[in-house]
């Protein structure tokens, strides 16, 4: 592929979507991207300790479909040749609201039926196409270098845990015989919320960010059924949304790639509970904590259905911002994407897509440094313009998180309790209103604003609920939820 190079090297810390996402952008401006992932890579689309929430059901945002799909334009059909099928979110998701089941209806708001391994499995296999990316596993970043002038960085001390292979870095003469120099023009930090990057900060003299965290905690519990093919229902994909300030507990269900000559559908179940009421990892428990929902669609399906996986809990759901953009100093060359610099609770389904959108403007960034020769100005420009970015999913996550009394961290303004006011009644109005579903899932998938929800045509049906004192509320009679035998064929 022809790209336009500013003859550099970059350097990505982290293997997981944002860095891979990261280093697609890079190729078209760097001669080489390396991409350094501290675990073993499999070969094929398998869970692995550094994405630890793997295991748990991931849906990409209609946003973040669409970006990744520009990015490597062979990727929908690499994901056709899997048997994977598109996941029309307002047309085959059903999904059980504060007020009741919303009405279906035709769109193109997509994702993919398809587990978190296997998607970035995928993505890393178009990446390959980009002959100046390498990637480098079994390999850590120890330290971040700077130059002498101690204002740019130079590049990272490596840590190999195995045989060290060729590639650009140089031996140190104090080091271990696993570890090397490699020097850098662009080091990029995308290895997550763990990243080391405050610490290294610290240590090079230079203030860490201060950090927001707003911390609802809310645990999941996710594993996988074999449903025989007798098995029909009506709908790929299930979700039964908690809700504030009592009804704790929720979960989704979607069907998943399944094992190749397996006869049956492969489903994915996550369970959800809030304020510390955690789904249990004991099956018969589990199935009981499913039974306690909203609706018993998902307990109908798990008791149905095969269990052919572990059950795996995952608890780590804070939202976590990191503040770079008000660092007075900051070592030029430095860049931090994705959870690294922003991390949410992953119920809302943000982190992918944001990290796809992070990647969108570091791309523009790089496209104005390229025009204007001001690469000085470019990291600056890129952590300014990274805040707003974040701003609105930041808003819509935590604002969420904030009904909930047991949540630590969050600041409610009298602005965010009438917007959590307002959203209760548009919710409401879309159980009759597959115009208003249709814009509520355009917002919650971050391919339109928010202000979309005060669209005359969303304002005229809430306002109208409201006066006539036709909104229902969670625990009416008119949200009894259908068994999952009458949902199917």
């Amino acid at each position: 592929m022809n790209q336009t190079h500013s003859s550099k090297h970059a350097l990505v810390i982290g293997g997981s979507m944002a860095g891979l996402l990261t280093a697609r952008v890079l190729a078209d401006f760097c001669d080489r991207v390396t991409v350094i992932e501290r675990d073993s890579l499999p070969e094929s689309p398998k869970a692995r300790p550094g994405v630890p929430q793997s295991s748990q059901l991931h849906l990409l945002l209609n946003r973040g479909r669409d970006i990744l799909e520009r990015l490597f334009p062979d990727l929908e059909a690499a994901i056709a040749q899997q048997n994977i099928a598109p996941l029309f979110c307002t047309q085959d998701l059903a999904v059980l609201g504060p007020s009741g089941w919303l009405p279906g209806r035709p769109s193109e708001i997509k994702s993919y039926s398809c587990t978190r391994p296997m998607l970035e499995w995928l993505v890393r296999q178009q990446l390959q196409q980009w002959s100046n990316v390498h990637i480098v596993d079994e390999c850590q970043v120890e330290e971040l270098c700077l130059d002498e002038t101690r204002s740019r960085v130079s590049g990272v001390r490596l840590r190999f845990q195995k045989t060290v292979p060729s590639g650009p870095w140089t031996a140190i003469a104090e080091g271990s015989d696993k570890e090397r120099f490699c020097a850098a023009d662009w080091v990029v930090d995308a290895s997550g919320r763990r990243s080391l990057v405050p610490h290294w900060l610290e240590q090079l003299g230079y203030q860490p960010p201060a950090e927001t965290r707003v911390t609802p905690f809310i645990g999941y519990a996710s594993c996988q059924y074999q449903t025989p093919p007798a098995f029909q229902v009506a709908h790929p994909g299930f979700l039964i949304m908690a809700v504030p300030p009592h009804q704790r507990r929720g979960g989704c269900a979607m069907q998943i790639e399944g094992e190749p000559g397996a006869s049956g559908q492969r489903w994915l179940v996550t369970l959800t509970g809030t304020g510390k009421d955690y789904p249990p990892t004991e099956e018969g428990r589990l199935l009981e904590f499913a039974r306690s929902l909203r609706s018993p669609v998902l307990y109908d399906l798990m008791r149905q259905g095969e269990r052919v996986t572990p059950i795996t809990s995952y608890r780590r759901m804070e939202n976590l911002r990191r503040h770079y953009e008000s660092l007075k100093a900051f070592p030029q060359g430095l860049l931090v994407t994705g959870d690294s610099a922003c991390a949410f609770n992953p119920i809302y389904g943000q982190g992918m897509s944001v990290a796809a959108l992070d990647a969108v403007l570091l791309q523009r960034c790089f496209a104005e440094a390229q025009r204007t020769g001001r690469w000085d100005r470019l990291g600056d420009r890129f952590r300014r313009q990274l805040a707003q970015e974040i701003a609105v999913p930041w808003m819509l996550a935590t604002g969420e998180d904030s009904r909930w009394a047991t949540t630590q961290g969050a600041q409610v303004s009298p602005i965010t309790r009438w917007s959590q006011r307002y959203l209760d009644e548009v919710w409401s109005a879309a159980v009759g209103n597959p115009e208003i579903t249709l814009r509520l899932f355009s917002v919650l998938h971050m391919w339109a604003p928010p202000t979309d929800l005060f669209h005359p045509r969303v304002m005229g049906p809430v306002l109208r609920h409201v006066l006539r004192g036709l909104v229902r509320r969670p625990d009416s009679e008119a949200i009894a939820p259908p068994s999952l035998n009458s949902l199917g064929h």
